[in-house]
């Protein structure tokens, strides 16, 4: 038999005649990792064909050849160094990821590897076995998982601004914005008035780009805010200033069918038309519906004093006789710009008036 020994002192392997040659070639061969046999004077004398496939060289083009052609150009003088010093006091070293090791591909590339070395003393010589794993797809998935990580804390980072923005820059811009529409529905000076309007119009501008932020930092990492969301908070914002919680029926899929840059216009539309109820219905109810089908529709219902004569929507210089600013004409052109239209008629039980702003969900188009 074979006597393959394992010193305890010195961690090197000793071969004793040439069946155990036989044996070691047999297993470097069939061993998972690249395996390269070095002599002491640093000379190649085995591979197995995981180093031919993993660097792509034939063995007989490194048989012979010393061990610094698979080093990388930079690191070939270093490298030398540190084998002789090996070579003078060889002993185990098994792979350390902590250590930053490159192989030579033939082609020049450079593959990040793991190597091990372990000293194999014969009668006649010194060689050593070096192991060597290449680890890119390792590194390849550590950085996917860093990337993936970081991904979701910046995901994480942009809900909590969007927030932010949300629960408390919007709702203090629309209760401000509601409460200077109360205060200008009693001003009789009208140049007064027009300037409280127009500092309205300007919040709600404001709020209409807060919002688009606020799609834009959620959207971006297919968060998305809820428009059905959307919509609860902004009637229940309504209802403070109305007196009364607006009733609400929402219909179809709303979430998955309207985009958010057409959710952009539903929300100020619908805010503009609770704001009308505010300013001008006198009403003590309101009733919110909102469906998707073929089209997007939304209906702002109320039991107010109603419009005093019919709106001419088509012409530019028809204005409301209530006091409003324009603001049916600013949701009819929302509804324009989106291939839609807005139409005005009577409301709850006969009574105030029902708004109905109606867009297609398909071919939605921009008017000139």
């Amino acid at each position: 038999m074979s006597c393959t020994t394992l010193s305890s002192l010195s961690r090197t392997t000793v071969i004793t005649d040439a069946h155990d040659n036989e044996l070691i070639s047999a297993i470097i061969s069939a061993a998972p990792d690249g395996l390269v046999v070095v002599d002491r004077e640093g000379r190649i004398v085995l591979v197995n064909p995981q180093v031919e496939r993993m660097l792509g060289y034939g063995a007989d083009e490194l048989l012979g050849e010393k061990v610094e052609l698979l080093v990388p150009d930079s690191l070939r003088v270093e490298h030398e160094r540190d084998r002789t010093r090996y070579v003078a006091n060889p002993s185990l070293r098994p792979m350390t990821s902590g250590l930053d090791l490159t192989a030579r591909h033939k082609d020049g590339s450079q593959i990040p590897v793991e190597i091990s070395l372990s000293p194999l003393v014969t009668a006649q010589s010194l060689y050593t076995i070096a192991s060597v794993r290449d680890i890119t797809d390792r590194l390849e998935t550590e950085q996917a998982l860093r990337d993936a990580h970081e991904a979701v804390q910046l995901a994480e980072e942009r809900e909590r601004i969007a927030r932010d923005l949300h629960d408390t820059v919007i709702q203090h811009l629309f209760a401000t914005g509601m409460s200077l529409q109360a205060i200008a529905s009693g001003i009789d000076d009208d140049k007064a008035r027009e300037r409280l309007t127009m500092a309205v119009d300007d919040l709600d501008e404001t709020i209409r780009q807060v919002r688009t932020a606020i799609f834009g930092l959620r959207n971006r990492d297919n968060v998305g805010e809820s428009i059905k969301s959307a919509v609860i908070e902004l009637i229940e914002s309504s209802g403070r200033m109305l007196g009364f919680r607006p009733e609400l029926s929402m219909d179809g899929p709303i979430d998955t069918r309207v985009s958010p840059a057409m959710g952009e216009h539903l929300l100020p539309t619908l805010h503009e038309a609770l704001s009308n109820v505010s300013r001008h219905a006198r009403a003590h109810r309101a009733r919110v519906g909102i469906t998707v089908n073929g089209d997007l529709v939304l209906s702002v219902s109320d039991d107010g004093i109603g419009l005093e004569q019919d709106p001419d929507l088509s012409s530019p210089g028809w204005r409301e006789t209530r006091r409003d600013g324009g603001g049916l004409q600013n949701m009819a052109a929302r509804a324009k710009e989106l291939g839609g239209c807005l139409i005005v008629g009577p409301g709850l039980d006969g009574a105030g008036t029902c708004v109905t702003w109606r867009v297609p969900l398909k071919g939605a188009h921009r008017q000139p």
